[in-house]
């Protein structure tokens, strides 16, 4: 059917040709589309030739066969949401009305429809952007110019306790308490006038309670009418943070101002930006002493080469360091610690630093040096006095014993030479003289052993010489005795080192079976060290750990410390045996 070709229905045709809305004519008998003007065909995407003729449902409506809405149902359309299909098969959303029209002698149903396409998508967006304010966990509000409450989320009617519709017939004064009725006026014009306002305010629920809030309001204008939106932030929790965090603040603050030492920080100009501490009061300061302050400015007598101000450079750097100072007024001794102080991102912002008053811990000190210098002083005198008490008893046994013994050997020897004595007189004064010489060597032995007189003679070198090849001839072990020492040792120290390896050499003949023996002396800028190492049998001197070491081993050790030396000994069963003596000579 070619509308222009029927000039009986050409005005109406093109009248209904020139709305924006699509119409489509259908012939009620046949449910065959007659005509579709030029707005219809553009929403269904085809030609005239391609619609006209073909029945309706299925093709353009959506309804099934014998089931149309008006002709087979008997239903009114009027502005009623439909689906129209376009050729390519879309389903549009239309707004769709149906009457009957009279053309001629020939009645047609006459479809009306509007896209609304774009007011569905809106729709969409209306009803997700509700959903969203509905479910914010933020209370939201919205007022009328007059302060009605004319929207509220869920958030808001939870946290107020109020029923949905109650609040909708409430003002913003029925739950802000310090924002009075008549008060509103000058804040809504504020506002306006502004187009922000923010906040802390107080609410009130239901149950009469108050609780602080943060509001951030805006204006808005919607189809002529002001409105505006408030955001609400409860500040609760955030209110119950701070009083914790300040009270928190306030017992740390209290902390640091009782803690027994210096706490201070520095800006990376060297500028005091805090100090607290018990020990600043001690020192007779108060914080308004260093706050604002550089270093320099506190005290002329700093510069760039104190230690303190190099400790602070190194910590700027990013290096942890520790100094001793002593204050300004030199009488206190401070022990101090800095480091850097950081930001989020590792970067060096200032410093941290915190003294510990030690004036007292260094007089104590003090004390314990000159003790122990005492002690040292009176371990050499003893020492000594030890040596010469050795000295003496020797001097004793020659005197009262070896020259009495001599002069009896003598005599025997007389006797025993005289040809008129009896060969039983001989013989009786023979065995005699023997055991006499035996007694007189070995008490010239003791003698030795007490106070070896070569040691004073000879010094110390050649008596550990004459000490290991007796080993050798005794044992027939092969011995080495190394010595690099181009200054003299101090005669206690001989003394402390002959001991030593006199007795670690008795016991290598007791007890060692060794077959290769070692002594070592080296001396090197007043450190004096001796080894003496064999690799007899050995034994397991962990077993004597937390007890006194065997033998003459503890006298070793005793004898060692005694002049501030160390004494280390290290021995396995069957590898042999190695003592040590270290003596700095400076501490002792």
């Amino acid at each position: 059917m070619d509308s222009y070709s029927l000039p009986v229905y050409d005005s109406t045709l093109l009248v209904l040709d020139s709305l924006a809305s699509g119409i489509v004519l259908i012939d009620p008998d046949s449910h065959r589309i007659c005509w579709i003007n030029k707005a219809g065909l553009q929403l269904i995407g085809g030609s005239l030739a391609e619609v006209t003729d073909h029945l309706c449902h299925g093709f353009i409506c959506s309804a099934e066969k014998n089931k149309c809405p008006v002709l087979d149902l008997g239903q009114e359309v009027d502005r009623s949401e439909r689906i129209l299909i376009s050729i390519d098969g879309r389903h549009i959303p239309i707004i769709k009305s149906v009457n009957r029209l009279q053309l001629g002698d020939k009645e047609y149903l006459c479809e009306a429809f509007t896209d609304i396409s774009e007011l569905k998508k809106s729709q969409a967006n209306c009803s997700k952007a509700e959903y969203a304010l509905d479910h914010a966990t933020d209370l939201i509000c919205w007022l009328n110019d007059t302060g009605d409450i004319v929207y509220v989320n869920n958030s808001m009617v939870q946290r107020l306790g109020y029923q949905k519709q109650i609040l909708l017939q409430m003002h913003i004064w029925d739950i802000c308490p310090k924002l009075p009725e008549k008060q509103w006026p000058i804040c809504r014009d504020n506002l306006i006038r502004n187009n922000r306002l923010q906040g802390e305010f107080t609410l009130r629920t239901y149950g009469r309670q108050n609780f602080n809030v943060e509001i951030s309001a805006s204006h808005s204008v919607f189809d002529n009418e002001q409105y505006i939106c408030v955001i609400i932030r409860d500040l609760t929790e955030r209110k119950i943070s701070e009083q914790k965090l300040c009270s928190k603040q306030a017992e740390l603050q209290i902390m640091l101002e009782q803690m027994p030492c210096m706490l201070w920080t520095l800006g990376t100009d060297l500028r005091f930006t805090s100090f607290s501490g018990s020990g600043l009061k001690s020192a007779g300061r108060k914080p308004e002493d260093f706050i604002g302050k550089t270093m320099f400015e506190y005290s002329s007598q700093f510069d760039e080469k104190s230690i303190l101000i190099k400790a602070y450079r190194n910590a700027l750097k990013g290096s942890p360091a520790s100094y001793e100072q002593k204050t300004v007024s030199n009488d206190r001794y401070l022990l101090c610690h800095v480091r850097p102080m950081c930001a989020d991102d590792e970067s060096v912002i200032g410093i941290i630093g915190v003294g510990i008053d030690v004036t007292e811990q260094k007089a104590w000190e003090k004390k314990i040096i000159d003790n122990e210098k005492k002690i040292k002083h009176l371990a050499h005198a003893y020492v000594k006095a030890q040596e010469k008490e050795r000295e003496w008893l020797t001097l004793e046994i020659h005197d009262r014993i070896i020259q009495p013994l001599s002069s009896m050997s003598h005599a025997l020897d007389a006797i025993i030479s005289n040809k008129t004595v009896s060969s039983d007189v001989r013989k009786i004064g023979n065995a005699a003289l023997s055991q006499l010489i035996i007694a007189i060597t070995e008490t010239r032995t003791i003698m030795r052993e007490l106070y070896p007189a070569t040691l004073t003679r000879y010094g110390l070198m050649r008596v550990l010489s004459t000490e290991i090849n007796q080993l050798h001839d005794d044992m027939g072990c092969k011995v080495e005795f190394t010595h690099q020492c181009d200054q003299d040792v101090p005669h206690d120290i001989q003394t402390t080192f002959y001991r030593v390896a006199h007795e670690a050499i008795l016991n290598i003949k007791r007890h060692s079976e060794a077959k290769n023996v070692y002594v070592a002396l080296i001396c090197d800028d007043n450190i004096f060290k001796m080894t003496v190492n064999d690799d007899g049998v050995g034994f397991d001197y962990k077993a004597f750990s937390n007890k006194h070491l065997p033998g003459g081993l503890e006298s070793m050790k005793q004898r060692t410390e005694i002049i501030g030396g160390k004494f280390r000994l290290q021995s396995t069963k069957n590898l042999g045996t190695k003592i040590s003596v270290t003596i700095n000579w400076q501490n002792t």
